[in-house]
């Protein structure tokens, strides 16, 4: 279960990694499993998630690829009180 205020999506594959992948290693920067990757992407995905408050994390599939799963703090957004024109 999800704590409350929490907004989560999570996007699965179905490419042929997961069990042999170290699912924390590839959060590092300029790891990769694509021949031509930079390996960047999801570095930067977690450092976003992460400077949001939130948290992003990989899962092996049962049949094969990857879940990844993104947690975010979800606040109600304010009226906007700011006056405009006033002097």
């Amino acid at each position: 279960m999800m704590a409350p205020g929490l907004v989560k999506a999570s996007i699965r594959d179905t490419g042929p990694g997961g069990d042999q992948v170290d699912l924390e290693q590839i959060f590092q920067r300029f790891v990769t499993t694509k021949a031509g990757g930079l390996g960047m992407g999801l570095a930067i995905s977690r450092s976003i998630a992460e400077t949001h408050g939130g948290r992003i994390y990989a899962k092996a599939n049962t049949d094969h690829g990857l879940t990844l799963h993104v947690e975010l703090p979800a606040e109600p957004v304010p009226a906007a009180t700011a006056e405009i024109g006033l002097g």
